[in-house]
């Protein structure tokens, strides 16, 4: 799908959902790992119904994330590091 049918997209009775997973280098051997999701409902209705989803779900995405992180942090052999932001 290209960026502008995803744009464009607008038939009722949906939610579009981005994410973006970006590094930034931070000092000589760390980097910044930054995730961000975005989400937009094309109606009214989708709106309400991704709400009730997110309410449902958002405590665990909420600790699913550091979890990914701290087990990336394992995996490369480094200790957790506190968030800079």
């Amino acid at each position: 799908m290209t960026a502008d049918s995803f744009a464009g997209f607008a038939e009722p009775g949906f939610a579009k959902l981005a994410e973006t997973t970006r590094v930034t280098p931070f000092g000589a051997h760390a980097c910044i790992l930054t995730l961000e999701t975005r989400v937009v409902s094309t109606d009214e209705a989708s709106r309400r119904r991704f709400q009730r989803y997110w309410r449902a779900t958002g405590p665990f995405i909420g600790w699913i994330r550091p979890a990914v992180m701290r087990a990336l942090d394992r995996q490369l052999g480094r200790s957790p590091s506190p968030n800079p932001g």
